[in-house]
């Protein structure tokens, strides 16, 4: 296994442990804000807002691991044909899921600008107010990882068309 690799590994590991302490929080969460409002007609005001901007962070990283794998944004007709022809169509669809990706992070990085420029919070916690914009980072850091793992797929790809 090569350094690029162990390196994709250790990342993917990260973003797997992420990704599970976070639904775990969501659900611990959920489940509690269940049982206040059935038993004590109450709960915790910045709960609701918390776990739907969780769920942009879910599906970030489950997107970037689904690319990690290789099963996200592939074309179907990469995955069928000859050998060198399905590796030169695999190098297509990852080049092609690197632009849109690239030009997603651009927005997504102009959207991060004005929302921490607008000032507005998303909750108060404990009495510290959280700006909505740290919960928007997820756009572009789950963008940027998507381009991370289709690009590394992308190198081992045009690698392998010129090793057969």
């Amino acid at each position: 296994m090569g350094i690029v690799s162990r390196i994709e590994s250790f990342v993917a590991s990260l973003e797997t442990g992420l990704l599970v302490l976070i639904i775990l929080g969501m659900v611990v969460l959920s489940f509690l804000q269940v049982v206040l409002r059935i038993f004590f007609h109450g709960g915790f005001i910045w709960a609701d807002p918390f776990l739907r901007h969780l769920v942009l962070w879910v599906g970030f990283l489950g997107a970037a691991l689904a690319s990690e794998e290789r099963k996200h944004f592939g074309w179907e007709a990469a995955s069928h044909g000859p050998g060198r022809l399905r590796a030169v169509l695999r190098l297509l669809a990852n080049v092609a899921t690197l632009i849109v990706a690239a030009l997603l992070i651009k927005a997504s990085w102009d959207y991060l600008g004005y929302e921490k420029s607008s000032g507005d919070i998303l909750m108060t916690l404990a009495g510290l107010n959280v700006p909505s914009w740290i919960f928007a980072c997820a756009i572009p850091g789950g963008f940027g990882l998507i381009v991370f793992h289709t690009l590394l797929s992308g190198l081992r790809e045009g690698l392998g068309i010129f090793r057969n």
